[in-house]
Formats: C-alpha cells, structure tokens, sequence
C-alpha cells in the first residue's frame, strides 16, 4: 500500500559542477507509519500533480468541475448507456485524488493522440471546419510535435493542450470526455542508500536528473 511520507532533506549533491545534470539526496521520515525495510532494498515512489496544475485542469473543462467532487461510474455513463464503466481508482474518489494520485496530468505522445480524437469529435459535432482540417492533419501523421500553439518535446501539460484548444477554436472537453483517456500515474522505483541500523526511522535515495 502506498504511504505520504515527509521530506526531511532534499539537498544538490552536485552543487552546480556540471550545469545539465543534477543529483538530489532526499531523506524520508518514517515516524508515524509501521514501515520497515532492509539494506538495499528498494522504494516505490509515485509523483503527486501539483495543486496549481490540478486548478488549471479543473477550470479548462467544460463545465467546470470542483476539486472536491466525487466520482462515481455512472457520471462517465453515455445518456442511455447502461453498462457499467470500470473506474481506474475506487468509487467515490474525489478529482483532486483522481487526477493528483491515480491518473497523470502530463502526456507522452500516445497518451495525447486519443484525446485529440476527442476533440475532432466535438469539432465535427460542432461543425468547426478549421479544427476539424488541424485535427485530422495532426491525426495523420500521429507522431507531429506540435498542437495548436502549445510546443511538444518529450511531454505536455495536459491543462496547457486544453487551454490553447479553447483560445485557438473555441473548443473544451468535459471530465467525462477525459477520465477514461487519462493515463496512469506511473511509480518510479529508487534504491534505498541508507542503514536501518543508523536510520530505523529514516530512509534515504539519491536521485538523478538530467536538465534541458
């Protein structure tokens, strides 16, 4: 099961030597919690979305939905849709554990092609003739690294795609439309650097990143 851990330390190890890597040493306190572990073993840890991009999200769709609202399988159900939607976290969930927990905010390349299917449906729907002629092209060639004004590199920000949509066409999904195309939040899994003889109550990872 998954535990919230406090950040007692989250220091540079590089201290800026090399301007594009970076490697942090972060220590976790386990106070509170009956979690154990041996040396050498390992954590799992799963990144949370940020409070700030939660908001964005939320207030992009249409209609705008509150954070606190909880989700059932019947509010993802097509008007007379009697078959019962298996949700990717449990009933009653709220948005904000939904979309900050269990589904990510940020999409690769294939994560992003369903939804823009989405949004040529409502452009069609809409008769929007020239979202339709910038979906279908971007549909096309399905690995093209850009969509509306918003650049694409590795990842986008989900709230940015759904921002420029509306700007640019007018367009907006609602949480239906996106909840079932969301991918997972995905763990990222860290060796542990520290003793349980010297630290039973602490445990330590180093993490490093590349910049740019």
């Amino acid at each position: 099961h998954h535990l919230t851990l406090k950040v007692l330390k989250n220091e540079e190890l590089i201290g800026g030597a090399t301007p594009d890597r970076s490697a942090r040493g972060i220590m976790l306190s386990l106070e509170g919690t009956d979690a154990t572990y041996a040396t050498g073993d390992h954590i799992s840890i799963r990144p949370c979305t940020s409070s700030e991009l939660i908001d964005r999200f939320c207030s992009a769709l249409e209609p705008t939905i509150d954070r606190t609202w909880a989700i059932t399988a019947h509010e993802v159900r097509k008007d007379g849709n009697k078959k019962d939607v298996r949700l990717p976290f449990p009933e009653r969930t709220t948005v904000e554990e939904a979309v900050g927990f269990y589904l990510s905010l940020r999409l690769d390349q294939g994560a992003i092609l369903p939804i823009l299917h989405a949004f040529n449906k409502k452009a069609v729907a809409m008769n929007n003739e020239s979202a339709i002629e910038e979906f279908n092209t971007l549909l096309a060639q399905g690995e093209e690294d850009h969509t509306a004004d918003v650049e694409l590199h590795k990842f986008v920000e989900l709230p940015a795609l759904l921002e420029a949509y509306a700007r640019t066409y007018g367009l907006k999904l609602s949480f239906a439309d996106l909840l079932l195309l969301l991918p997972p939040q995905k763990d990222r899994f860290y060796s542990i650097d520290t003793s349980v003889l010297t630290h039973p109550r602490k445990l330590g990872i180093t993490v490093a990143l590349t910049l740019g």
